[in-house]
């Protein structure tokens, strides 16, 4: 690989970098496609997809010790809902707390999200990579175009046999379905199946942590059924299967709030990275380990969801904002200890979003979110 070092711009009399490396953005491009042609064994032990996210120029921030704040100008490779690659001219010792500015889709604005530095590995001359895990998940669809994401399942590897969910399939193929449920015949996804929309629309109010979903259905269109669901107050993430990726399609994919696409025919390679996006690699989402006496306990907190669920569609019902926001800090305070992080993250956010706003109306998507991900985890448990 060939070795990088600085390369200014000049703007008037002035030396302008654009980003540490100094790379003006052809050159930045030609080593983008030089690291990805190559690769690199970091992707091997990624669980969540990456999408390339190239970017001239980001602002890093670095919190060191004692309160120090040191800010760059990186470069961006790519993106996923978990954390981002940058690409810097030192090397940063992992653990560091560090902060980064992500443009959304269309430069629209900046969006500064907190993390950690997880590794940093050097690749040739002044050229580090720095991976950067997020605190808490963000949608990429808030930085990447549709037509980004589909090439970019097949980047990334992951154990099957670790793979644990449930799956609405909604296919009117029937050897497609045998062929889907032959891909994943080495995980523990267990899989419901519907041939038409009809049939569909009575399943899909279950528990679900992923719909995969035939654009052309014989009662209908899938982009449109899309919409129904998310009309009709289902946040469960949804994929589309194609083969038709214009960028019209695109675009009914965008409005219809999908959080994915798959181009047919799909290999099983392509359709196991795209899923493990979406479900976890433990059956009841638990980070912690299973010792008895925590084990006891986490049953109890999952036998309290139940009130608490209540107590929040009750809160919403007398438009008592206070009260959601109560028992949302109460399963944030909780699920942490008991190794359930992805419900705390997502009572954190409710939180936060009532706290904003002190309205259940106003924050009622997000009050949705957190109910459905209680009754998900109420089902894994139970299952």
């Amino acid at each position: 690989m060939p070795r990088y070092r600085a390369n200014f711009h000049k703007a008037g009399d002035d030396a302008v970098r654009k980003n540490s490396l100094g790379l003006e953005r052809e050159k930045l491009l030609k080593l983008f496609d030089l690291l990805d042609a190559s690769g690199d064994a970091a992707n091997l032990k990624r669980i969540h997809v990456r999408w390339p996210f190239r970017q001239e120029s980001v602002c890093l921030r670095l919190f060191e010790n004692l309160g120090a704040k040191r800010e760059f100008r990186v470069a961006a490779r790519n993106l996923s809902n978990g954390g981002v690659s940058l690409l810097h001219n030192s090397y940063i010792y992992p653990g560091t707390e560090c902060e980064v500015d992500l443009p959304t889709h269309g430069e629209k604005e900046l969006i500064s999200i907190g993390g950690t530095v997880n590794r940093c590995q050097h690749i040739s001359g002044v050229v580090h990579e720095i991976g950067m895990g997020f605190k808490e998940p963000v949608d990429t669809r808030h930085f990447l175009s549709m037509d980004d994401m589909p090439a970019y399942y097949s980047l990334e590897m992951i154990d099957a046999a670790k793979l644990e969910g449930t799956l609405l399939h909604i296919e009117d193929s029937a050897l497609d379905r045998r062929l889907f449920a032959h891909y994943l015949a080495d995980t523990r996804v267990i899989i419901k199946s519907a041939a038409t929309i009809k049939e569909a629309s009575e399943k899909a109010h279950e528990n679900f942590d992923l719909i995969i979903l035939d654009r052309t259905l014989p009662d209908g269109d899938g982009i449109a059924f899309a919409k129904d669901l998310r009309e009709s107050g289902i946040l469960t993430p949804i994929i589309v299967l194609t083969a038709d990726t214009s960028p019209d399609t695109a675009r009914g994919f965008a409005d219809a709030e999908v959080s994915g696409l798959l181009t047919k025919p799909v290999d099983q390679g392509t359709l196991l990275r795209a899923i493990t996006e979406f479900l976890g690699l433990n059956q009841d989402g638990r980070s912690a380990p299973d010792d008895g006496g925590m084990a006891e306990l986490a049953e109890t907190f999952i036998a309290e969801l139940t009130p608490m669920i209540e107590q929040i569609r009750k809160a919403r019902q007398d438009e008592d904002a206070m009260a959601a926001y109560t028992v949302a800090l109460r399963i944030k305070g909780t699920a942490p200890a008991l190794g359930y992080d992805r419900l705390a993250n997502v009572a954190d956010r409710t939180a936060s979003v009532l706290a904003a706003s002190m309205s259940c109306e106003e924050s009622s998507r997000q009050i949705d979110t957190l109910l459905d991900a209680c009754e998900r985890l109420k089902h894994r448990r139970a299952a």
